[in-house]
């Protein structure tokens, strides 16, 4: 769905948005994801002066969503390789952008430049560029024991999913089901 473009978009390259189920890769663990209501981007999404890098319309990199926002993935196995950060276990953390609440939103980067004309294919690896996403939009997650070493032995998204175990998926009871 094309959205209204950014004032300071001078080309009136329109947003477009994303609903859905998205994956987050990531080293914290789910306690500590709580304790801070969640994720939050370097630079803060809903500010004017950082919605043009997030979207991926500013400078060099066109899709390239620099510190602002949540960087998300449309698919579980591009989550993969960001889920340990060069410690021993990862977490893949699955999010319901439906559940956001209002103030926030979820662009989809491939949209945005394939659509606005950029490009013709999708280069970003289906990641979507969320505002904020409180705890209460995670489902769940996918604790990944030694994700590090998996990863260091050249195992992929891919694999990892061929060798998940049901162990490793938790439900988030705070899940805002309603």
């Amino acid at each position: 769905m094309g959205l209204p473009y950014h004032a300071d978009n001078k080309r009136k390259d329109r947003l477009y948005a994303y609903q859905g189920l998205v994956f987050r890769g990531d080293s914290r663990i789910p306690t500590d994801i709580a304790a801070i209501d969640g994720f939050e981007g370097g630079k803060d999404l809903r500010l004017p002066d950082n919605l043009l890098e997030a979207q991926g319309l500013l400078g060099l990199a066109v899709g390239a969503t620099g510190q602002s926002g949540v960087s998300t993935a449309k698919k579980l196995e591009d989550a993969f390789y960001y889920c340990s950060a060069g410690k021993r276990d990862g977490y893949i953390y699955i999010v319901d952008t439906a559940k956001l609440p209002a103030r926030e939103a979820a662009y989809d980067m491939a949209a945005i430049i394939i659509q606005n004309g950029y490009r013709k294919d999708d280069l970003t690896g289906g990641e979507v560029n969320v505002t904020k996403i409180p705890f209460a939009a995670v489902v769940g997650w996918i604790a990944i024991p030694n994700a590090t070493a998996f990863m260091d032995a050249g195992g992929s998204g891919e694999t990892m999913l061929s060798t998940l175990s049901m162990d490793w998926v938790h439900f988030n009871p705070y899940y805002a089901l309603s």
